[in-house]
């Protein structure tokens, strides 16, 4: 019988242009690596806390052999070590690799690391996807989750944005990447129609919220959470947009001083960083918005309004659970059993049971 296994070019044309990519491991490896591709335009100057636009198209090749920049943030993990240059509010940047040989239509999963909106890059050596893909499992797509500082809301964003509705930047990043996925990655070898959404901690999170709005309906057919969700009822809370433009109009008086947009979108990134970064990483969550999320993420979920794909949720080793958790030491029958009544009242006892 004929093999319909095809070899994947190390050139590969998009929609934006050429890509040239690598071969890792000194070109022994089974794996094809393009880097650093960009799936929008950079999100600065005017183009700060606005939806992304379309990457500029190039002539000729481009290398897709290096990692894009990481998006700006402050050292919050210690465990974390990058493999690219610095970091930057320009990088919307995403990767693909696939397996050396292939055969058509290959399944897609789409990645999207955690880092609590806070911190992170593809370029971590943990998030590298080229085990899934030398296991012909997937083309693994490593999209590189939106700058933090996309996060940003306030009155003056929502008026001047035409459907009344602003601080959810970052989401539209990813919103804008899966596009990316649906319209190129059938040149890489993968199947647009077989895409599994998949992310850790705040990249659950992000799962969590493309799942619950209608803009992404379509785009993905499966999705993964590890370790987080928006739908529970504690970790990272989405607040209203009112409650969040309040809060930032707040902290950028306290900070920044009374500010233009124009001024605000002319300031040096880092300048912004150090005013709205704060532990924990409260400052850059997303909000309901109104029009990617229209209601919190509890309630479209407890209405089945999300988008209808499977979901395999949980928690990664040792990287959290239940409430109690984090203070293991003070866990007792009656704080367990308080916690499961919390948080689902009539089912607690087949909670516990199980």
């Amino acid at each position: 019988m004929a093999s319909n296994a095809v070899d994947i070019a190390l050139q590969v044309k998009t929609e934006s242009g050429i890509v040239e990519g690598t071969v890792p491991g000194n070109g022994a490896s089974r794996v094809r690596a393009f880097l650093g591709i960009p799936y929008a335009a950079p999100p600065i100057a005017d183009l700060r806390w606005r939806p992304p636009q379309p990457a500029a198209h190039w002539t000729g090749v481009r290398k897709a052999t290096a990692f894009g920049s990481r998006c700006m943030q402050k050292p919050v993990f210690g465990d974390m070590g990058f493999r690219d240059l610095s970091d930057s509010e320009d990088c919307l940047f995403l990767n693909v690799r696939t397996p050396a040989t292939i055969r058509k239509k290959l399944p897609v999963m789409v990645w999207i690391y955690g880092g609590g909106f806070v911190a992170g890059s593809t370029s971590e050596g943990r998030q590298d996807g080229s085990v899934l893909a030398a296991r012909r499992r997937g083309g693994g797509l490593h999209e590189l989750s939106p700058g933090h500082l996309r996060f940003s809301r306030g009155s003056r964003l929502a008026a001047e944005s035409g459907r009344n509705s602003a601080g959810n930047y970052g989401l539209l990043d990813q919103l804008v990447a899966l596009h990316w996925v649906h319209d190129n990655i059938a040149a890489f070898g993968g199947d647009p129609g077989n895409v599994t959404i998949f992310g850790e901690s705040a990249g659950s999170f992000s799962v969590s919220a493309l799942m619950a709005s209608s803009a992404a309906h379509g785009l993905f057919q499966k999705a993964i959470g590890e370790s987080g969700a928006a739908f529970f009822s504690s970790g990272i809370v989405f607040d209203s947009m009112a409650a969040r433009e309040q809060r930032d109009g707040k902290l950028i008086s306290a900070t920044l001083g009374e500010q233009t947009l124009a001024q605000l979108r002319a300031m040096p990134a880092q300048r912004l960083l150090d005013a709205f970064f704060k532990p924990g990483g409260s400052n850059f969550v997303p909000d309901i918005d109104g029009y990617f999320l229209r209601e919190s993420l509890p309630a479209i979920f407890a209405a089945g309004l999300q988008n209808d794909v499977p979901l395999l949720a949980g928690w990664n080793h040792d990287e959290g659970g239940f409430a109690m958790a984090a203070a293991p030491e003070k866990t007792t029958m009656d704080t367990m059993k308080a916690a499961a009544q919390k948080e689902f009242g009539a089912r607690a006892a087949d909670f516990l049971r199980l």
